[in-house]
């Protein structure tokens, strides 16, 4: 069956309103059969059990069980028995590895006691894998599931849901218009889509429909980001929908051979990331993978953020972090850090540095008179060893009260974050120095454009958090030409700073405020503040959208 009889014709609006559901009722608690059946015979709902399921699967003739199969027009009801003590979406992988390479679309998964169900149709070929499996479905853990299927549970006229809409919603947030970019980083989990439908785009028509339906809503669409959302192949994706890519972010799947980029051949990709793929590790040395990846984009100039030159010629690193795992920990230390300095007080950083922690600032020398006065605000902290001598003390300041004390006399200032490049410069499980360079504007004068460098000694402390042991900040005189700037600056987004925590032992504070709070379960309010970045005024109201609406379910509270 062509896959426009599934998805396609799953997300295809029908006439007349969606039918209200309210998630703690039963789905057959909240449907309305049919007095008559409009565009086919009602259908007369058949239950399969295990030994249905076996007797279909051997063969048997049982003409009634397969014409319903068959029909794009009802649905199907899927329950499993004891699936309300599993999570969601673990019951959902399973089901759906059980299925592969059969596509299925879960509707309207909810928690009925200890089981739990969900609605599909168009799925005649993941009904048939089911049953092989005599309707025995393994979870992670090792215990099976057994799953009961109703057939022909209610007509798509009586129980009317429009998934087009929810999917354009989620699209539409996630569309940057003025860059082109499209970010479809854990598609599956986003709440705009999660609550009512179950599309991972690991499977791969799923992910050509939301290309298409992307490309129809917006035309041009210049980059995707596709993070984190266990694709496996692209080998049925329509790249005729994207064909104006120029850059594609598939960090963290599950690409195993370097072979599952075919598709993207045909597309003129310059900019390509793979970074966390097993495929990754298939290569000893840079140039054999890099080479690798060119055979499927010659016209490609950066892989994985590395600038990409002539075969041949050396590789360009913007930043350089060997440890593929150090570097998460870095970009996040980096982009918080410069946040919060440039925040309008500085106090925020308290809690970054240690107890111990030694600072002191350096500043270039001047040119002209011109940058003289420019470097001027910084002068009062120029610790300059040929003026002050090598055993000197003075401006070697110690501790964290002094070193914010000193923050406060420094000019306010907005770091350009595209300019930031850092080198991991040594890595241990005791310590970490990193090296940042790049480019910021004095907000006394924002005409004026500096370059810096700071280097970081990071130390280990408890709850893998790290503290800065060190900090040693140089300050360049202002760029002469930085008319040429201009243009990156004018689309440089200043990224606004909350105030935020991130050790385990305050998240885990974070989490039982909202328990008392919501009475919702440990687990539940995790996600909550997840999804809220750990803001637990965004959690309690995203909770109360959500408890209004009636969308949270009662297994969700303790």
């Amino acid at each position: 069956m062509m896959y426009r009889d599934t998805l396609v014709n799953l997300l295809k609006p029908h006439s007349g309103q969606i039918q209200q559901q309210n998630p703690h009722v039963p789905l057959q608690q909240n449907i309305i059969m049919p007095h008559s059946q409009i565009g086919g015979s009602p259908p007369i709902p058949v239950i399969l059990d295990s030994n249905a399921a076996m007797s279909l699967a051997m063969g048997t003739s049982m003409y009634h069980e397969r014409s319903l199969m068959a029909r794009n027009d009802i649905w199907h009801r899927i329950l499993i028995l004891r699936g309300g003590l599993y999570d969601k979406e673990v019951i959902l992988k399973s089901i759906l590895k059980a299925v592969n390479p059969a596509d299925l679309i879960p509707v309207k998964y909810q928690i009925i006691g200890e089981d739990s169900c969900f609605i599909a149709r168009n799925c005649d070929r993941a009904l048939d894998s089911l049953c092989k499996t005599s309707l025995i479905v393994n979870c992670p853990d090792g215990n099976p599931v057994i799953l009961s299927i109703t057939l022909g549970f209610a007509s798509i006229h009586d129980l009317k849901i429009n998934i087009q809409p929810l999917l354009l919603t989620a699209l539409k947030k996630r569309y940057d218009s003025e860059s082109k970019k499209l970010d479809l980083t854990d598609f599956h989990r986003d709440p705009d889509v999660y609550n009512t439908v179950y599309c991972p785009l690991a499977q791969t028509k799923t992910l050509t429909h939301v290309l298409k339906l992307a490309k129809t809503a917006f035309g041009s669409i210049d980059y995707i980001n596709l993070q984190s959302n266990e694709l496996t192949s692209l080998m049925l994706v329509d790249t005729a929908n994207i064909k104006s890519l120029k850059c594609m972010d598939l960090r963290d799947n599950y690409f195993l051979r370097v072979e599952a980029l075919e598709p993207l051949k045909a597309i003129n990709i310059s900019e390509i990331w793979l970074d966390g793929n097993p495929m990754c590790d298939n290569y000893s040395r840079a140039n054999q993978y890099v080479e690798a990846i060119r055979q499927y984009f010659p016209h490609m100039t950066k892989l994985d953020g590395v600038q990409i030159s002539a075969p041949g010629m050396p590789l360009i690193f913007k930043s350089y972090v060997k440890n593929y795992q150090r570097k998460y920990l870095i970009e996040q230390f980096v982009y918080h850090f410069f946040r919060a300095y440039d925040f309008s007080d500085r106090n925020v950083l308290k809690g970054l540095y240690d107890t111990n922690a030694w600072y002191s600032t350096t500043v270039g020398t001047p040119t002209s008179p011109t940058t003289k006065r420019a470097l001027e605000p910084f002068g009062p902290e120029n610790r300059n060893l040929l003026i002050f001598g090598k055993n000197s003390q003075q401006l070697l300041y110690h501790g964290q009260d002094q070193i914010l004390k000193v923050f406060k006399n420094l000019p306010p200032s907005q770091h350009i974050h595209r300019s930031l490049c850092c080198d991991l410069m040594y890595d241990s499980d005791q310590m970490i120095i990193i090296s940042v360079e790049g480019l910021f504007k004095s907000m006394l004068a924002l005409n004026q454009l500096f370059s810096f460098n700071r280097t970081f000694v990071l130390v280990a402390k408890e709850e893998n958090e790290y503290k800065i042991i060190n900090d040693q900040y140089h300050v360049n005189p202002p760029i002469q030409m930085a008319d040429h700037f201009k243009y990156n600056l004018e689309k440089e987004v200043i990224p606004e700073y909350e105030p935020n925590c991130f050790s385990p032992s305050e998240k885990e504070n974070l989490i039982l405020s909202l328990q008392e709070k919501t009475t919702m379960g440990v687990e539940t309010c995790e996600k909550y503040l997840k999804e809220a970045n750990w803001s637990l005024k965004k959690a309690i109201t995203n909770f109360l959208n959500h408890h209004k609406n009636g969308l949270i379910p009662k297994d969700c509270y303790k």
